[in-house]
Parts: C-alpha cells; sequence; structure tokens
C-alpha cells in the first residue's frame, strides 16, 4: 500500500506560531508523520521535541516493535524536556507499507488515516476534556481536574 501524506499549516495570528509537523521515509519502509503543538510563553519544549524527533524515530523497527519503540521515544522525550518552561502536545503515527498504522497521541491531537476507501484510523486523545477514561486514571493517580486542564 502506498501512503499520501500531506500536511498544512494555518497560523493562529496568536504570539509566535507554535505548532509544527514533520514527514519522515524511514529506513524500515515506514512513514512518519508528526505534529506538535507547544503550549505556553516559550517554545522550548515544542522547538527540542521537533529538533529531537527525526533523530529518535529513526531507528523505528518492524510493526511487532513499534508500540515499545514509540513508548521509549516519549518516555525520552518526557525526561528531556522535563526542565522547560512550555509544553507541548505530540501525535505521531508510523504508517506501514502494509497498511498497518500504529499511533501515539500526548495531547489533542488526533491522528486520521485513511487505509483505503472503506477503513478510516481515528486515533484516541490524550486529553481529559475529550476523553473520560484519560480523565478518571488522571483523577486515579491524584490530578486535580477543573475547567478542562489537568
Amino acid at each position: 500500500m502506498k501512503w499520501n501524506v500531506s500536511a498544512a499549516e494555518r497560523p493562529s495570528g496568536k504570539r509566535p506560531n507554535q505548532d509544527r509537523h514533520l514527514v519522515r521515509n524511514l529506513a524500515c519502509g515506514a512513514i512518519c508523520a508528526a505534529v506538535l503543538d507547544g503550549h505556553g510563553t516559550s517554545n522550548d519544549a515544542v522547538d527540542h521535541v521537533f529538533r529531537r524527533l527525526p533523530e529518535l524515530i529513526g531507528n523505528a523497527g518492524n510493526i511487532a516493535e513499534a508500540e515499545p519503540f514509540l513508548r521509549s521515544v516519549y518516555t525520552t522525550l518526557a525526561e528531556e524536556t522535563s526542565d522547560c518552561q512550555s509544553g507541548t502536545t505530540c501525535s505521531l503515527a508510523l504508517l506501514y507499507p502494509n497498511g498497518h498504522v500504529t499511533s501515539a497521541v500526548l495531547g489533542d491531537s488526533p491522528i486520521i488515516a485513511r487505509r483505503d476507501a472503506k477503513n478510516l484510523f481515528v486515533s484516541e486523545e490524550h486529553n481529559i476534556r475529550s476523553n473520560a477514561r484519560e480523565r478518571r486514571a488522571a483523577k486515579a493517580r491524584g490530578g486535580v481536574c477543573g475547567f478542562g486542564y489537568l
């Protein structure tokens, strides 16, 4: 299966644009597509993740290894941005030639991939406003939710 991937941005006019996206062909044959949305007054987190992603995802392997691989990428990025003043979402999909999609979503930018005319892949959102399971899990860990934020 051949994936047709496109990306576009529409700046909101608010302070400097904090949105980023990337599309990369990987050595394993998959395509990586990622969307980032920086939050806060600084772009330190979104800029760091955007710079590091190409290197981190370059080692992606086969489908069986994709989920633990993406977990390790997100763990690394969380550690590396723990001292940042700002934050960022990061939605990433590995699109394999056979039509398989493995995704990782941190934030409110879902991934939508059309496999063919009948099959649409839509990821879950990792957001307490739109995902009740995420909200319950956050509260169970001691989080306090208010006004749509954790």
